[in-house]
């Protein structure tokens, strides 16, 4: 199989390159080519013998994108979603590697789950990587088997949706993680700072008569998790950034060389507090959305590189638990179908370059999490593909690929979009 034409992406240095070529054989990239330098761009073709298919001469053609941080449901909460709604919801978006989160019920905490989940995954449409279980049941009171869960294949650990709160026992896991080479990933919230409240201690959650978390619920955590890091030498990941202190302080951290790594979700790059107003319980998110200081932030960590990875935190739930009042609705929001769509809009705004984006959903976390012959268009890496179509603009309605609609970009329009997506050499996905 060959792609031909469009526009290649070969990383953050290089950036895009026109009229190349990529040789598909046996799942893998075989060659990546490019030709004479023609005054107009050819359009984009896939060779499939015997047939051929052409696409538009403005395509995109990028690394299958990484997604560190999903909640796929399965087991325990069906409803809201399964592995396999959920990897084609990450298709949709042009991911072709996922990390299932643990809280799961039960959750990935014993050899025996986590082998029964990581089999689940194994039929997926997309690369599934299982995150361990922190602790045993996330009730944060016993470390799980963390060595025998490593030997099966787990190279992350958290409790994510709930901290990894009591620093003698995040203090054991990275002291392990330091000896064995896992990351310990980490939901930055101090419940006690947090209150849970909806939203986050502003403007908006003033104007609503509703309490809110301050940033240093956030911060709090993640200053602990750094302190710990730096003692042990383990590999501590901080979830989710939303505040500008957060930032500030992993910046700090990396100056110095420390084992500190962070990530930060598209809605909380793409969306402040006033969204609430319009999306209502779909923009309740944890960590809140916050200021519009708090988000140019975020877009400058990701720009200075104190960011290593753009997630979604896919996290799918009910449309009646979500139509709850602000207080009861739950925490999350959907975004794998939206994430490249809405980072490339963010690139049309010029708030946040779009190789520098792709970067960070490709190659960076690639590398952050060992994914070796993923996330970069060269030969005899793995031949995971998303076409991207950025001339594209369309408005964001349901129905989506995943079983839930909570979607804060529900009516946004956005600037791009994923027109087909190639899984070790098969085309898994093509827009409709």
């Amino acid at each position: 199989m060959v792609i031909r034409g469009g526009n290649l992406f070969l990383g953050l240095e290089k950036g895009f390159q026109r009229h190349g070529c990529i040789r598909i054989s046996q799942g893998k990239i075989t060659e990546v080519s490019f030709g004479k330098q023609p005054s107009a761009l050819a359009p984009c073709e896939i060779i499939i013998a015997p047939g051929r298919v052409e696409l538009g001469s403005e395509i995109m053609v990028i690394p299958g994108l990484i997604d560190a941080h999903v909640h796929l449901r399965e087991p325990g909460f069906e409803e809201k979603e399964s592995i396999l709604s959920g990897s084609r919801a990450a298709l949709a978006g042009g991911f072709t590697t996922i990390f299932s989160m643990p809280n799961t019920n039960p959750p990935p905490d014993t050899p025996e789950r986590y082998g029964f989940i990581a089999g689940l995954g194994h039929n997926a449409p997309v690369d599934v990587v299982v995150v361990g279980a922190a602790t045993l049941g996330r009730k944060g009171q016993e470390l799980v088997d963390y060595q025998s869960l490593h030997r099966l294949g787990a190279t992350v650990f958290s409790d994510d949706g709930d901290p990894l709160w009591d620093p003698v026992l995040l203090r054991r896991l990275l002291k392990a993680s330091a000896r064995l080479g896992f990351i310990v990933s980490d939901h930055c919230e101090d419940p006690r700072l947090s209150g849970k409240f909806p939203l986050h201690e502003g403007s908006v959650a003033k104007a609503l008569g509703l309490p809110g978390q301050p940033s240093s619920a956030e911060t709090v955590q993640l200053a602990k998790g750094i302190a710990l890091a730096v003692e042990t030498g383990g590999r501590y990941h901080a979830q989710h950034l939303s505040a500008r202190e957060s930032i500030d302080l992993v910046r700090q951290a990396r100056n110095l060389g420390w084992p500190v790594t962070c990530e930060v979700t598209v809605h909380h790059l793409f969306y402040t507090q006033e969204v609430i107003h319009r999306a209502l319980g779909n923009g309740k998110c944890a960590p809140p959305l916050r200021s519009e200081e708090d988000r140019r932030a975020l877009l400058t960590g990701c720009t200075d590189g104190t960011v290593s990875a753009i997630v979604t935190d896919h996290a799918p739930h009910l449309a009646k638990e979500k139509l709850l009042p602000l207080g009861d609705a739950p925490f999350g929001v959907i975004g794998l179908e939206t994430a490249l769509s809405a980072v490339h809009t963010l690139a049309k705004r010029g708030e946040l370059a779009f190789e520098r984006g792709i970067h960070l959903m490709t190659a960076a976390p690639a590398s952050l999490f060992g994914l070796s012959g993923a996330g970069s268009l060269v030969a005899g890496n793995c031949a995971d593909i998303t076409l991207f179509n950025p001339a594209m603009e369309w408005t964001v309605e349901p129905p989506f690929y995943s079983k839930s609609q909570n979607s804060p970009f529900i009516s946004e329009t956005l600037q791009g979009r994923v027109a087909a997506v190639f899984k070790d050499g098969v085309l898994r996905h093509v827009l409709d």
